[in-house]
């Protein structure tokens, strides 16, 4: 009786591989890439009749200056899609599985008639000498031995590290939520395994080119919080400088910006009963208080209470000092409402604004924006952010905006849906790298996402590799990375890595128009018409990249 036997071959890193997909026979790969950034692809092992127990991967190839991992992508189960997801877009129907994680552990199991893959890493250092290179992967399992060939082409362009990247990204961590220590790691906050933790937080930051930072500041100035003989609040900033230096090191993070978050927010927060909607609720901000034993604690008031803007003065005031004394008065960003929309919060946070400018007039304010005209904050608002639907809606208007002088990015947030370029989970990988691509065909300088490790109780307890959908039906949107509870650290994903290399692609584009300017619009408008209509096919999108690649280095 003739038994199945193994099946191994490549695929494109945009592409996913489930239990059930097929060999498509392909058993080489062509890889390219510029200096300084990382690419991947995919090498799938389709098991025959019996299991593979124990497969590992490892790269061979000689190009000098390229670093090589091979990591098992694990399968995570969800619920739920997208409520609106468009047709085109999906990714996975629900129940089911979605291919996201990379697996810490060298070795895995692929089940007998099942498939499985592995993600084949390559980054590339800025002085990798350009050039064609070989290489194999091998694959060993017990009673099983194969191998799959690439070549790897490395083009004389070098991209620019994230502190001078062109695009300014940030995706707001829970890595100052001492709940989020607690529960999810269980690791006490400010301990020094919480500091190991950030650390290596910080270290995969960098690898995704993030370059700016959220910072609670209600979570790091609470410490040794007093008063003097006045009632005026003496703020310690200890933990916050341990913080900023760690990001702030090249070692780490090596941050380019410091963004402070939001002062305000609705009070659902505190009232989550139904039937008032986001915009109807007070607005309300968070001050220190004195309470009958002596400390000090975070309560929150309406935002029209007088004791709010005392608390800014006293606030902003200590902040800026101390900011100038760091030398970090020019790169701090400042939160201060998420998402207005409607005239009482409009003001409320207008007149915040107004008094932060007054204390640090060289800093800068930034929000998500939600209203109909993007000049609605003027210039107290010195970076509008759209979501990505409002701001395809009107982009002349935000042009204009950009035209007097004011920076425009776009965020996602379990929108937009449809056939909208999006992050979530069950949308093609392709919809997720393309978001750079969007930003450049419309100047847009900066990219925000709420959430980069949101799985723990800061707004809802629940567990990624359980169930990957997020306040209900939104796979992945709350997480780009995978807790490593024993290892102090996050676990990458296929999502992040195709993030990452769609701000990459924005760097590229940029570089290529410097040489072809007409050539690179066109061949960026090809592949993005508008943010629901682009060319999601990973096979295309790659080819056009090699297109940029040679014009850059031309």
């Amino acid at each position: 009786m003739n038994m199945t036997q193994p099946q191994v071959f490549t695929m494109n890193p945009l592409e996913d591989v489930f239990p059930d997909t097929p060999s498509n026979g392909r058993a080489s790969y062509a890889l390219h890439m510029a200096r300084g950034e990382g690419e991947g692809f995919l090498v799938a092992v389709r098991a025959g009749d019996a299991p593979l127990a124990g497969l590992s991967a490892w790269v061979r190839c000689d190009a000098p200056g390229v670093e090589w991992a091979a990591w098992h992508v694990g399968l995570v189960p969800f619920s739920k899609n997208t409520i609106h997801i468009g047709s085109r877009s999906i990714r996975a129907a629900a129940p089911g599985v979605l291919p996201e994680y990379f697996q810490k552990q060298p070795r895995a199991d692929v089940p007998a008639g099942e498939t499985r893959s592995l993600y084949i890493a390559a980054r590339t250092a800025p002085d990798a000498p350009p050039g064609v290179y070989e290489g194999t992967v091998e694959l060993e399992a017990e009673d099983f031995r194969a191998a799959v060939s690439f070549t790897l082409t490395i083009y004389a362009v070098t991209l620019p590290a994230p502190r001078e990247s062109r695009l300014t990204y940030v995706c707001w961590t829970q890595l100052l939520v001492p709940e989020n220590a607690r529960e999810v790691y269980g690791i006490e906050p400010w301990s020094e395994d919480y500091w190991t933790y950030v650390k290596n937080c910080a270290v995969l930051l960098r690898r995704q080119r993030q370059n700016m930072i959220n910072i609670e500041l209600e979570h790091t100035l609470d410490y040794r919080l007093s008063a003097d003989e006045n009632g005026r609040l003496r703020f310690d900033f200890t933990r916050f400088d341990r913080f900023v230096d760690i990001m702030l090191d090249e070692r780490y993070m090596g941050a380019k910006a410091l963004c402070g978050m939001h002062l305000a927010a609705r009070d659902w927060m505190l009232d989550p009963s139904p039937g008032t909607g986001w915009n109807q609720r007070p607005l309300i901000a968070w001050v220190f208080e004195r309470q009958e034993d002596g400390s000090f604690s975070r309560v929150w008031k309406p935002a029209s209470d007088p004791a709010v803007e005392a608390f800014h003065h006293q606030l902003f005031a200590a902040l800026a000092t101390h900011l100038r004394e760091k030398g970090w008065n020019r790169i701090w960003v400042q939160h201060v409402a998420d998402e207005i929309d409607n005239d009482i919060h409009y003001q409320q946070t207008l007149a915040i604004y107004r008094l932060f400018h007054h204390y640090l007039p060289e800093g800068r304010t930034i929000d998500a924006v939600r209203r109909e005209s993007p000049y609605a904050f003027g210039r107290e608002l010195d970076i509008h952010v759209p979501l990505l639907w409002h701001h395809d809606m009107a982009p002349a208007a935000y042009a204009a905006l950009q035209g007097e002088g004011s920076e425009v990015w776009q965020y996602t947030c379990l929108q937009p849906q449809f056939e909208y370029l999006s992050r979530l989970g069950d949308y093609p990988l392709s919809s997720t790298r393309l978001l750079g691509w969007y930003n450049f065909r419309h100047g847009l300088t900066g990219f925000l996402h709420y959430a980069w490790n949101n799985y723990g109780p800061c707004v809802k307890r629940w567990d990624p590799y359980a169930d990957a959908c997020c306040f209900g039906s939104f796979p992945c949107d709350a997480f780009i990375v995978y807790p490593d509870r024993e290892g102090l650290t996050v676990l990458e994903s296929v999502r992040s890595e195709a993030q990452r290399d769609g701000f990459e692609d924005y760097e590229l584009l940029c570089l290529a128009a410097e040489k072809a300017p007409d050539t690179v619009r066109r061949l960026a408008q090809l592949m993005v018409t508008a943010a629901d209509d682009a060319v999601r096919n990973p096979e295309f999108l790659l080819a056009l990249r090699v297109r940029l690649l040679q014009i850059a280095a031309s």
